[in-house]
């Protein structure tokens, strides 16, 4: 049988983002009960630049200071619902909004990871949160990669050779890297591959970026995993690593 993962990155207390994207969800689940999503979560969400505009923060969204935020990502189904970690900032202030960990040497990912745990521990998520990064943008230092096979369990990381470069060559196997097809979920045509077992579709939860996880997105994904006849499974199960 094929197996579909739908992923959301993005998932914060951002007005424009926020636990709305759950509705969309809700549209897949209502044609497609055995869907199953994959919640990528900034613990200090901060976009500082203005792009766009409409998205900058004054300040970082730190999870602790949205308490209805977190209450709303606890309160998801753990059935249907696994949340994972996207970043602290997601970006670098006042320089990026999304490359956290592009430049950073070991010590100082291990740092940041740190705050990132410290983050959901404080705010009682650390038993939903699961061991699973996806670093923003998939741009992930060297010294940054090392650092995070000491915290996390399963990279999601972009399978092509371009982020492999990013990368600098380091070795990866099944259990740490995203080998499995990865779909970038783009409107208003959602192209997939004609011959796939496992599949993860990424969409992000914020109404700017062009994969945002619309109705008509949503009904696309339905479609096709009707038309394939696939059912919904977590990111480790696809890894078979669960």
């Amino acid at each position: 049988m094929r197996r579909v993962n739908i992923s959301i990155d993005d998932v914060t207390p951002h007005p424009r983002s926020s636990i709305r994207v759950v509705h969309q969800c809700n549209r897949i689940l209502s044609r497609i009960p055995s869907a199953k999503f994959t919640l990528f979560v900034p613990t200090a969400y901060w976009r500082s630049m203005p792009s766009p505009p409409e998205s900058v923060c004054d300040r970082p969204l730190f999870l602790r200071e949205h308490p209805d935020f977190c209450a709303a990502l606890s309160d998801l189904p753990e059935e249907t619902y696994e949340l994972g970690f996207h970043g602290h900032y997601h970006g670098i202030p006042g320089v990026s909004n999304n490359d956290e960990l592009k430049l950073l040497k070991r010590p100082e990912a291990a740092k940041l990871f740190a705050r990132m745990l410290e983050e959901v521990e404080a705010v009682g998520l650390h038993r939903r949160f699961k061991p699973i990064f996806r670093p923003p943008a998939w741009r992930l230092s060297p010294g940054a990669f090392d650092a995070a096979r000491g915290v996390f369990e399963i990279l999601a990381l972009h399978p092509s050779e371009v982020y492999r470069e990013i990368y600098a060559g380091r070795e990866v196997d099944e259990h740490w890297i995203n080998r499995i097809v990865y779909q970038d979920a783009a409107p208003p045509i959602v192209k997939f591959p004609d011959e796939w077992d496992s599949l993860e579709i990424v969409t992000h939860a914020c109404e700017w970026d062009r994969n945002y996880l619309s109705d008509s997105l949503a009904d696309q994904i339905a479609d096709l995993m009707i038309e394939r006849s696939a059912s919904g499974v977590f990111i480790g199960d696809l890894l078979g690593k669960v």
